[in-house]
Formats: C-alpha cells, sequence, structure tokens
C-alpha cells in the first residue's frame, strides 16, 4: 500500500519517509488492551476475561500467526506511539513465536514503538516483547514491565528475549537491533532453553550476519542459560557495538555480547560522553548517512536510564517507568532437582587406631532424603581410611597424618551433592590459609596451624617458588627466598612473613608464588598435613603513569585492579588530562579494550610498545596532541582497529608499514598535521 490509499506511512514531509512513498503500516495513536480499566491483562499468566481481547486466555494474535509458514516482510512504524498491556498466551505443544509479531521477515523493519507491560507466553517456541523470531530490523524501539516468557515440559526450541526471542541471519537478510532497549523481564527455565536482556539467542546460518548497535537492558533475567543482553549464541557470533546491560537490574554477570555495568555506570551520564560516546553515530533513518534526523536519545538526569525520542517519542513519559517483577508461570512438569548440602561435617582430630563415627542426619537434603545413596573416600588413604554404612561414614586413623575425606549423596536418577572435611592423625602441621594476599612495599603473612600442642616446639623451613603456569615478575624482586620458625610449644600457630618490595616496574596485576613447608626433620613428633599455600603479589595498576593509574583504579586502592579487571575493560577514556608522556607497558593486561581515547594532551611521543596486546581495540583517539612522529611497530596488534584519529598534531611523515597489521581500519583522519603528501598505496 501506498500513503495514498490512507496505509503506510505519512505522507510528506517526514524525514523518515522512503523516497518512493511507503510499503508497510503506521500507528496513529497509543493503544491499550486493558479494557475493562482495572489495570491488568492477566494475572500470573492467566488472563483477564473482563478485557475486550480476552480471547479465550490466548489474547493478542501476533501479527503473522505462530507458524513459520508467514513472515512480515514490511515497514511497521510506531510514530513514537506505546502499545500497553499486550498478553499474548500460545500453550501449544507445537513450535510457534509469540510477541507483537509472530515472524520477521528479511527486509521487515519495526521502528519507533513502545511495548509497555508486554506479556508474552509460549509454552513451545521462541517469546519476544515486539519478535518471536526476527531476520528484520528492530530501530528505536523499547518494552517494559511484565515478564517475557517461553516456558513448558518440552526440551528444546525456547528462547525469551526482552526484545525479540531469537535474532537470526540467513542466506536473505539478517536481524538487526539498534538504538532500542528493554526493562522486561526474559525466562525460559527448561533444560536447553535461553533468554536473554535483548534477545534469547543469536543464530547465523548464512548471510550478512547479525548486528545490535546502541542498545541497552536492565530487565531481570532467569533461565537455564542466559545472558545480560544475548543468552547464547549459534554459529558467527553477531556484531555488536557499543551495548550495555544492567549487571545489578539483569542479574547477570555475563552476555555473549555487550559489556556489563552497574545502574549507576549507566545513569550517570547525561549526554552523549562516556559509555554513550559513539551512540550518535550511528543512521537510524537509513538515508545513509549520520545528521540530526538520527539523533535517537535523551539521557535526562545521572538517576535516570537513557530514553528514547527519536521517531516522535517523548522522552520524559519514559524516565518514570522502572521494570516491575513479575512471578511467572511455574512449569507444569515437575523436575527431578538434584540433592544439596544443608550443613558441613566438622573436622576430625583422631590417634592412630581410633574409630570415629560420623553421622549423616541433617547433612544433605533432598525430596527423598531417605532414597540417597552415600559414599565416603579418602585423599590420604594410607593415614586415613573411610567408608560408609548406611548413613553413617566411618573413619579410622592409620598413621600420623592428614587427609580430606569427601563424602557423596546420589538420588536414584544419579544427580548428586559432596561435602568434605579433615581428619587429622596425631601432631599435624598445615598451612591454615590456602592463600595470602598483598601489595608491594606490603607484608605476605601467611597463618600455619598445629593440629596438637605439645610441650616442644615445632620446628620447620621453608622456601617459595614460582607458582606453575603463573606469572611471577616478582620473584627476583624478592630475591631467594625461603627460611626457618617454629611453633612455639604450648602454642597451636605461627606465622611465615615476606617482605614485598617496590620495584616501581609495571608488571601483571597479580604475580603468584607457591610457598612450601620442607619435610620434618628426623625424629621429629609431627608430620606434614597442607603442605603449600599461595602468595599473591597484588601489583594492580599502582606503578602506571599518573592518569593511566587513576582511570584504572577508580575510586579503590591503586593496588585492587585484577587482571581479569583489566581484560573485561572495554572502554578508557584519558581525554584533555594534560598527559604528556605515557610508559611502554602503561595498557598491559588490556586485551579487551575496544575504546581508547587519549585526545586532548600533550603527547610529544608514543613508546612502540604501548598498544602491544591491545588485539581488540576497535577505535583509537590521538587527536590534537603534539605527535611529530610515530614508530613503525606501533599498531603491531591493531588486527581489529577501524577508526583510528590523528589529526590536529605535527606529524610531517608516516613510517614505512605503520599500519600494515590494521586490515580493519576503515576511517582515518590525518587532517591538521605538517604531511605534504603520502606515496602511492600507502593506505592499501
Amino acid at each position: 500500500p501506498s500513503a495514498a490509499t490512507g496505509m503506510g506511512c505519512p505522507d510528506g514531509g517526514d524525514s523518515n519517509q522512503t523516497p518512493d512513498g511507503c510499503r508497510g503500516y503506521e500507528l496513529t495513536r497509543d493503544l491499550n488492551f486493558d479494557t475493562d480499566g482495572d489495570g491488568a491483562t492477566h494475572e500470573n499468566g492467566v488472563g483477564d476475561s473482563g478485557d475486550d481481547y480476552y480471547n479465550s486466555n490466548g489474547g493478542w494474535d501476533p501479527i503473522g500467526g505462530t507458524t513459520s509458514t508467514t513472515r512480515y516482510v514490511a515497514i511497521f512504524r510506531g510514530n513514537g506511539h506505546v502499545i500497553r498491556n499486550l498478553f499474548a498466551r500460545v500453550p501449544s505443544s507445537t513450535i510457534n513465536y509469540v510477541g507483537l509479531f509472530s515472524l520477521l521477515g528479511p527486509g521487515g523493519r519495526i521502528e519507533s514503538l513502545g511495548l509497555r507491560d508486554v506479556y508474552a507466553w509460549t509454552n513451545y517456541g521462541y517469546a519476544g516483547a515486539f519478535v518471536g523470531w526476527s531476520y528484520g530490523q528492530l530501530v528505536g524501539c523499547y518494552s517494559t514491565g511484565t515478564a517475557v516468557v517461553a516456558l513448558g515440559s518440552i526440551t528444546e526450541h525456547r528462547r525469551a528475549g526482552g526484545l525479540v526471542g531469537q535474532t537470526a541471519s540467513n542466506s536473505a537478510g539478517g536481524g538487526s537491533i539498534a538504538a532500542s532497549y528493554s526493562t522486561a523481564m526474559a525466562t525460559a527455565p527448561a533444560v536447553t532453553s535461553q533468554s536473554g536482556g535483548l534477545t534469547g539467542r543469536s543464530y547465523h546460518t548464512g548471510g550478512a550476519g547479525i548486528t545490535i548497535q546502541s542498545s541497552w537492558a536492565a530487565g531481570r533475567v532467569t533461565g537455564t542459560t542466559t545472558g545480560g543482553l544475548i543468552g547464547a549464541v549459534s554459529g558467527t557470533a553477531p556484531t555488536v557495538t557499543d551495548n550495555y546491560y544492567d549487571t545489578q537490574a539483569t542479574g547477570q554477570t555475563d552476555s555473549r555480547g555487550g559489556l556489563g555495568q552497574s545502574t549507576a555506570a549507566l545513569q550517570g551520564p547525561t549526554g552523549y560522553t562516556g559509555i554513550y560516546a559513539f551512540w550518535d553515530d550511528v543512521d537510524l533513518d537509513g538515508d545513509g548517512r549520520v545528521d540530526a534526523d538520527d539523533d535517537a536519545w535523551d539521557f535526562g538526569t545521572s538517576s535516570q536510564y537513557p530514553s528514547l525520542k527519536w521517531g516522535g517519542f517523548d522522552p520524559t513519559t519514559q524516565f518514570a517507568v522502572p521494570p516491575r517483577p513479575v512471578t511467572p508461570v511455574t512449569p507444569v512438569t515437575p523436575v527431578n532437582l538434584a540433592p544439596y548440602v544443608r550443613r558441613g561435617i566438622d573436622d576430625l582430630d583422631m590417634d592412630p587406631g581410633e574409630l570415629a563415627r560420623v553421622p549423616l542426619a541433617g547433612v544433605f537434603g533432598d525430596e527423598a532424603p531417605e532414597r540417597l545413596r552415600h559414599a565416603a573416600a579418602s585423599s590420604n588413604p594410607s593415614a586415613v581410611s573411610a567408608r560408609t554404612v548406611g548413613s553413617t561414614v566411618l573413619v579410622e586413623g592409620l598413621a600420623p597424618g592428614l587427609a580430606t575425606v569427601t563424602v557423596t549423596a546420589e538420588d536414584a536418577e544419579g544427580l548428586s551433592a559432596q561435602t568434605s572435611f579433615r581428619a587429622s592423625v596425631g601432631r599435624v602441621l598445615s598451612f591454615a590459609d590456602a592463600e595470602a594476599s598483598a601489595p608491594e612495599g606490603g607484608v605476605l603473612r601467611l597463618r600455619l596451624g598445629l593440629s596438637r600442642t605439645s610441650a616442644a616446639a615445632a620446628a620447620f623451613s621453608w622456601r617459595a617458588v614460582l607458582d606453575s603456569g603463573r606469572s611471577a615478575a616478582d620473584a627476583g624482586d624478592l630475591g631467594a627466598l625461603g627460611g626457618a620458625g617454629a611453633v612455639p610449644a604450648g602454642a597451636s600457630e605461627a606465622f611465615i612473613e615476606i617482605a614485598v618490595p617496590d620495584d616501581g616496574e609495571i608488571e601483571p596485576a597479580r604475580e603468584f608464588l607457591r610457598v612450601e613447608l620442607a619435610a620434618p626433620a628426623a625424629g621429629a613428633d609431627w608430620v606434614l598435613g597442607v603442605a603449600s599455600a599461595l602468595a599473591v603479589v597484588q601489583e594492580g595498576v599502582c606503578d602506571r603513569s599518573p592518569a593511566v593509574r587513576d582511570a584504572l583504579r577508580g575510586s579503590g586502592e591503586c593496588w585492587a585492579p585484577s587482571d581479569v579487571d583489566l581484560a573485561g575493560r572495554g572502554y578508557l577514556d584519558l581525554r584533555g588530562q594534560g598527559v604528556d608522556s605515557l610508559r611502554e607497558r602503561d595498557l598491559l593486561g588490556l586485551s579487551g579494550l575496544r575504546v581508547l581515547h587519549l585526545h586532548g594532551n600533550r603527547l610529544a611521543e608514543l613508546p612502540e610498545g604501548l598498544f602491544a596486546g591491545l588485539g581488540a581495540l576497535e577505535r583509537l583517539r590521538l587527536d590534537g596532541n603534539l605527535l611529530a612522529a610515530l614508530p613503525a611497530g606501533l599498531f603491531g596488534d591493531a588486527g581489529r582497529l577501524s577508526s583510528l584519529d590523528l589529526s590536529g598534531n605535527r606529524l610531517s611523515g608516516l613510517p614505512s608499514g605503520l599500519l600494515a597489521a590494521a586490515p580493519a581500519l576503515s576511517r582515518l583522519d590525518l587532517s591538521g598535521n605538517r604531511l605534504g603528501s603520502l606515496r602511492a598505496g600507502y593506505l592499501q
């Protein structure tokens, strides 16, 4: 249909209108399916029979039906309107697709539409607020409030997402999500199911691929396989750019794409800055350029999430809409749950030849505890034997030593739970703590425990060695580590103390040593138990250049960031801080860094290895500095670098091969330098 027939997009003057009129439909006013005005269209998944669209507890019939035979391939423009209280429930045992739309085909597009308090439920299929299964585009849309649910007894084909159940790509086209958000709850609790804050699964079987850009999620995500943004990925991973999920609101610490942020971090920026610095670089209307017509977001105050203003939305009506918790429908098929540990078992101190009975009553919990089978095993059978008789563990001390006794409870279907305790025989010296840590300039303090006191001191010796497979660059700084000590007569503990020097060198955020006790001297009245412990030097970021150190430490101590913290950081902003120099290893460990801002400083030179190890780096700004030359190997690890800004410096030439290791580079700005020309083919 065209605009002239009264269907499709509005006629004339619309910057979002397609050049040849329109193909599709538009929404000209808000809709509310709560026709009886009682505030809801369902209660815990049961429809409100007082509403006009109750439909025998089925509610909304998704556009396109609920099977794979029809797909919506046109445009649906919401014009900033909101559909409230949409209720769609399909309890069929055949595969189906549930949401406002069932399937969005290649070329299909939904834009500038809000769904508030949506509830999409399927027993066997794909559930999303907007679309069950999408090969098309979702642009400038949001969903809030109630659950998006995929439940049931069948153990496959269930995906749930706050916006889309499953986003897919094939040879005909690839699904995409841009400038959108969801605070709807998504849950898919059955075996092999997936749920995510925006989409339950990314499913690629061919074609150009799937993209998700400049979007966020803050709805609770629960289920078997979950993710804050994307629950699971099948096939080629999607291209995920500048997307975030609220780790507190979603309850998720991981996602198959996107970066987890705290609520404060998501609400803090009040414009296109910080984590949202590139959100104004998205062509939403598809006209091939980014301009004022693509300005999608209103950031409100520093205590509000970003809200949409593009396409006719009033952002002030969204700021006040928090996620609303709901109770999802409980699956009807009972599931056998594994046994669990209700309480621990106390450690034993025994004499050689002593037999101890350990009752297991109350140790394990289960739906049928009387049917549990128990087993016990000793880690040191030459010192301690362990076996079960019914619901009792028989432990016998055989010789001086220490053993860990592991007790297992197993149900009729092979599901099990384990707990353990220690049994010491005679006088045993062990490390009481498995690990001790200290920053550079501090003292590592490891506690030793003696199972029994004595009138005689227990003399011991120790040494420290590199922990196998871990970084331990400080080993040389600490020198030849080793020493002797004793547990005093009548005492039960002693300490090994190791002073950690501050060498001023940039090293991995955590460095590891293994401290080992030597065997007792001949004639000693004690034996070794736990003979080694881990000593962790907390290097953190203390020795890095001040601007880098302060940015990476945040509000905490400089020794606090770990290797995991550094590797998980995707964005670093050092712009306009007057930085005039950087150290060679200032960015060590930032292997996940994608965006780095160094513009507006006073950098006159850069160390050649500054960006070494930054294999994930995509966008780098070095403009507005004093750079006169660049090392040839500066970008040797820049395989994913796509945007590089070197404008406004003093460069008079570029070394040969500078960009040879940056095949993905698509945007390079060299304006405002002293460059005369580049040799032919330099940028190829």
